[in-house]
């Protein structure tokens, strides 16, 4: 599961946790008077519930430290930095980089679906490519080809090699552009 996914669906649960809680408060208060509620109300309550409580309350602490300090650890997608001058640093996005892979391919013959990935960790530039392919064509040659022209595009582009392009074809799909011939007898 997508960590901002997870992360969303805690937030979610503790909001409600924390409605639940406030309404029930809310409605000892009001059923007993607002002084002493709380206090009343844990009086009254079972040695269990009192646990539970405490539970409660430690448990909503722990995720409240957590998602307090998860997003320091969040793994972020760094930049490929292509130069660094006396004025700053030249530096490109994964958005971009994605984005001429993606270019580099778009004419390629027999791809009918493309999906890029980049990775610019240790200062190595890696592409993972996803694609569709026609029926009709040589698997390895249109691999080849896509790799050669990622790998070409992008080196000419920002003047960096392109250390490796993984490709993977996770579909094959009719090609629309072949006449279709139907015999009558």
């Amino acid at each position: 599961m997508n960590a901002k996914l997870t992360r969303t669906i805690i937030i979610v649960f503790l909001i409600v946790v924390l409605i639940a809680l406030s309404v029930g408060l809310i409605a000892v208060c009001i059923h007993s008077g607002f002084k002493d509620a709380l206090l009343k109300f844990i009086d009254s309550a079972s040695i269990g519930t009192r646990a539970l409580l405490m539970c409660a309350s430690v448990l909503l602490i722990l995720l409240s430290a957590f998602l307090l300090f998860v997003p320091a650890f969040e793994k972020k997608v760094p930049d490929l930095l292509l130069k660094t001058l006396e004025n700053g640093e030249v530096s490109i996005k994964s958005s971009a980089l994605e984005k001429l892979a993606e270019l580099s391919i778009d004419n390629v013959q027999g791809v009918k679906g493309k999906k890029i990935h980049v990775d610019t960790k240790d200062m190595m530039l890696v592409y993972h490519v996803q694609l569709t392919v026609s029926d009709n064509v040589k698997i390895p040659e249109v691999v080849d080809k896509v790799q050669r022209r990622i790998s070409t595009y992008v080196s000419d582009r920002i003047g960096t090699a392109v250390n490796n392009v993984d490709v993977q074809v996770v579909s094959c799909s009719r090609d629309d552009s072949k006449p279709v011939v139907t015999r009558v007898r």
